[in-house]
């Protein structure tokens, strides 16, 4: 995605979107399917999560990092379980397409799909084996919900810039920005 970003950006400075890549990775969504969350360090992980991933069958879980963290069961029919949680869809206007990016072999409920938005067929990545070691899972698929239309996402995200040139290096900057991303010179 910010590789889509940097190129076609109008009057936006690469400066101001590497800048800005914390706040818009921020909005995305970004979750993983994992068999048991036993191993997962991570705040809303409960006590009830913790006992259904030690008791004997298949589970599966859907844990969402980005936007928001949130944990919920994957029932054997596919739903979200309790009823009650929600995953958060990606921060984006209501008009705007999404897309899924699954990395993993695991298939992606339906209900995690709905939940998201994503209304296609999530598109495939590469494995990495990383992966497996952060979500102590072999078989975990991580799964990245994003706009379709990164361009538009950004011009809604952030007003027009006005622009000015890095005083030390000459990379356009927007008059808000107090350094350059690039060179490190700060405005005083």
């Amino acid at each position: 995605m910010a590789r889509s970003l940097v190129p076609g950006g109008p009057g936006r400075p690469v400066a101001e979107i590497v800048g800005n890549l914390p706040v818009l990775a921020g909005a995305i969504v970004d979750l993983g399917l994992v068999s048991g969350v036993s191993k997962i360090d991570q705040p809303v992980v409960g006590l009830g999560h913790h006992v259904m991933s030690y008791l004997p069958g298949r589970r599966l879980f859907a844990v969402q990092i980005m936007p928001s963290a949130v944990v919920a069961r994957v029932t054997t029919k596919g739903r979200l379980s309790p009823a009650a949680v929600s995953l958060c869809p990606p921060e984006v206007d209501e008009t705007q397409a999404v897309t899924a990016t699954v990395v993993g072999n695991r298939p992606v409920p339906e209900a995690v799909l709905a939940c998201c938005r994503v209304n296609a067929a999530p598109s495939q990545g590469p494995t990495t084996r990383r992966m497996a070691d952060y979500w102590g899972d072999q078989d975990a698929t991580e799964v990245v919900v994003a706009p379709t239309d990164p361009q538009r996402w950004m011009s809604d995200q952030f007003a027009q810039p006005e622009i000015r040139p890095c005083s030390w290096c000459g990379e356009p900057l927007t008059v808000a920005m107090e350094g350059c991303a690039f060179c490190g010179h700060v405005v005083r």
